[in-house]
């Protein structure tokens, strides 16, 4: 109550491997994977707060690998009206004080770049299917 409502972002990463696009998801445990993200602090920006979470998840520790994070639009936007652990895509009406919501951006990556995934981490590969 003290921050008002929890804020957070998350970012899709689109990787390429043999032409065929992946979501790069951060697997926590066996049977848990999210998109890299977390809380925002009160008053900070949804982009600007973004860029250090992507570095602290993904980003080299070399200072000749830094990542400039390219955060493009913001492809959904999630709220949680109570303290449930289900997200629903827009707030419900009759409620007027929202827990949290959450906006997910779209991550431009250059053509190669470098990660670092710490070790209580791995990286898990969501392909994407497409329709045909």
């Amino acid at each position: 109550m003290k921050g008002g409502m929890r804020r957070t972002v998350e970012g899709i990463l689109l990787v390429h491997e043999r032409t065929h696009p992946h979501v790069v998801l951060l697997q926590m445990g066996n049977n848990f994977c999210k998109l890299p993200g977390g809380r925002l602090r009160p008053g900070e920006s949804e982009i600007e707060g973004l860029k250090p979470k992507l570095h602290s998840k993904l980003g080299a520790t070399s200072p000749s690998f830094q990542t400039d994070w390219q955060i493009g639009e913001c492809v959904g936007t999630w709220w949680r009206p109570n303290f449930e652990t289900f997200l629903y895509p827009q707030c419900p009406p009759h409620v007027t004080k929202p827990k949290e919501c959450k906006k997910i951006f779209l991550v431009l990556l250059p053509e190669r770049e470098y990660f670092a995934i710490p070790k209580k981490l791995e990286v898990d590969r969501c392909s994407i299917i497409r329709a045909t």
